[in-house]
């Protein structure tokens, strides 16, 4: 998205540090497999377009994040659609609700949230045991490496909160 910067590069008003390109690539590159950086796409619909089609040539499966949401400039929802096929979208998970799995043109597409920590958090419960599943892993090896990646801790929360039951939240403290 327009908004986004790499590190070091001047941020101005409403403009964020283009944290999950590197956070993805690196986790990919942990995994075994090989990133393919498309970069950053512009905001358009006719970009979002351009981008998700050279994706689905060039790659073996499709990762985006942001542009997944109902805002003005979040394309990327209807032009999978268009391109391909939407399998899910939204889940009741917080952080992380607008994530979607699907393909273009038979290529299987992650959209992640564009929230560093929601696309972290959905990278981790969906897309990495994917990965892990496509690269042969069996079903037990991927789930266990995918749980072992997050850690999981008991504690007691010193704040109230309550959960209506309706999505699965993900605290952090």
């Amino acid at each position: 998205g327009d908004e986004l910067k790499n590190p070091g590069e001047t941020l101005l008003a409403g403009q964020i540090y283009n944290s999950n390109r590197y956070f993805l690539a690196a986790r990919i590159k942990a995994l075994g497999a090989i990133p393919v950086d498309l970069g950053c796409c512009p905001d358009t619909e006719a970009a979002t377009r351009e981008y998700l089609i050279s994706a689905s040539e060039q790659a073996d499966c499709i990762v985006t994040t942001g542009g997944m949401s109902v805002g003005e400039e979040d394309y990327v929802r209807q032009q999978v659609e268009s391109l391909g096929s939407i399998l899910f979208w939204k889940l009741a998970i917080k952080p992380g609700k607008p994530v979607a799995f699907g393909n273009i043109k038979g290529t299987p597409f992650f959209g992640l949230p564009g929230n560093p920590v929601s696309s972290f958090v959905t990278f981790h419960l969906l897309m990495r045991p994917w990965l892990l599943k496509t690269m042969g892993y069996d079903d037990s090896r991927a789930t266990n490496l995918s749980q072992s990646s997050l850690g999981s801790v008991a504690a007691k929360a010193t704040f109230d909160w309550h959960n209506s039951g309706k999505r699965l939240d993900f605290l952090r403290g």
